[in-house]
């Protein structure tokens, strides 16, 4: 499973990381991967969220890096932990996770939001002006189960892996991966 999704976070981060370059060398005040908060955002775990690329030149501008196809087959494979992953066609900016249970106050997920969204902004710059964070995680109740919208940025494969042990944690045997504009998807 680490090698789908290596190849899932590679696949965005050639995208993420040409953009940045192109964005940065023709917008003098700009930055990549910055961190906004929206009172009005229910969804997002503690209102916060990043973008891509932002400027500031003669007004806020902001650009969202997308991928547009999921390149792997559906894929359902067991981890050590005995989770059961369901892997559809998905895209590392656009990460759908469905599960039966899951808390937004358990200390392990808060825990894993601070490291990996790096509230308190400690991460280094990369040479392509990446920090290794999450972009956003957004939470919503659908029928009986929970959706988890995670745009997983630049962030590691290991934030994806520990997120699953957490929700095994927290009690799922299965959980299924997708996003949310994909149409080839298994059912669960």
């Amino acid at each position: 499973m680490t090698d789908l999704l290596k190849k899932m976070r590679d696949d965005y981060l050639k995208c993420l990381r040409r953009s940045a370059r192109e964005y940065l060398e023709s917008h003098e005040k700009s930055a990549c991967e910055l961190m906004f908060t929206d009172p009005n955002i229910e969804t997002f775990v503690r209102k916060l969220f990043r973008v891509d690329l932002c400027s500031n030149e003669g007004g806020l501008d902001v650009l969202e890096v997308n991928l547009d196809t999921a390149k792997q087959e559906v894929t359902s494979l067991i981890l050590e932990s005995n989770l059961e992953v369901i892997l559809n066609p998905c895209v590392w900016n656009d990460v759908k996770i469905t599960c039966e249970v899951f808390d937004g106050n358990d200390s392990a997920f808060l825990l894993w939001f601070e490291k990996w969204f790096d509230t308190d902004e400690v991460n280094a710059e990369d040479s392509y002006g990446l920090y290794n964070v999450v972009h956003s995680v957004a939470v919503e109740r659908i029928e009986v189960n929970y959706e988890l919208g995670i745009d997983f940025g630049s962030s590691e494969v290991d934030s994806l892996l520990e997120l699953l042990d957490i929700l095994h944690a927290q009690g799922n045997k299965s959980v299924m991966l997708s996003s949310s504009k994909r149409t080839t998807q298994a059912s669960r």
